[in-house]
C-alpha cells in the first residue's frame, strides 16, 4: 500500500513540474473589424482575425492581426554635459561626493532613489559649492539612482551608485 501512495505522489509530482505557468500570445480569431476616426479620436477594432503574419516589399510593410501602435520618436535635447558634474567614489560605504565644473547656474538638488523609485535622500544644491558631500551611512546597502536636477525638477543627470556595508 505504501509504495502505491508513493508512486502515485511521485506521479503527481513530475506531472507538475511541467505546469510551470501559461503563455499569454496575443491571438485572436475575427470576423470583423473596423477603424472610425473624426477630428479628436480615432478608434480601431477588430472582432478577431484568421491570421497573424506580416509581409513587407521594399518600401510597403503589411501587419495583419492585432492593431499595430503608432511608433512616436521624441526628441531628447543633451541638458548638461555629464562631464560638468563627476560622483565618487563610487561604490561608497559611507560618503558620496559631487564635484561640478562648468556653468552650474542651473542646479537645485541632489536625490537619491532606491530601485523601486523611493527617495532615500534629497537635498538642495547651491550653485557656488564646487563640491557637495553627501553623508549616506544611514542608507542601506544597495543599488541607488542619483538624480541631479534643477530648481524647476529638470533632470540633467542621473547616476547609478552603489551602497556598500
Amino acid at each position: 500500500m505504501k509504495t502505491i501512495i508513493t508512486y502515485c505522489v511521485l506521479f503527481f509530482l513530475a506531472l507538475n513540474t511541467n505546469l510551470s505557468g501559461q503563455n499569454m500570445d496575443q491571438e485572436l480569431i475575427s470576423s470583423a473589424g473596423e477603424t472610425l476616426a473624426n477630428s479628436s479620436v480615432r478608434l480601431d477594432f477588430s472582432l478577431g482575425e484568421i491570421s497573424i503574419e506580416t509581409a513587407s516589399a521594399s518600401n510597403v510593410i503589411l501587419t495583419q492581426g492585432f492593431h499595430q501602435s503608432v511608433l512616436s520618436v521624441t526628441e531628447v535635447l543633451e541638458v548638461g554635459s555629464k562631464d560638468d558634474i563627476q560622483v565618487f567614489p563610487n561604490p561608497t560605504q559611507e560618503y558620496l561626493n559631487i564635484q561640478f565644473t562648468g556653468n552650474m547656474d542651473e542646479l537645485g538638488y541632489a536625490r537619491i532613489y532606491s530601485l523601486v523609485g523611493k527617495m532615500v535622500f534629497e537635498d538642495e544644491i547651491i550653485s557656488t559649492e564646487l563640491t557637495k558631500r553627501i553623508d549616506i551611512k544611514h542608507i542601506k546597502a544597495g543599488q541607488y539612482l542619483l538624480v541631479i536636477s534643477t530648481d524647476d525638477d529638470r533632470i540633467l543627470n542621473t547616476y547609478r551608485i552603489v551602497k556598500l556595508n
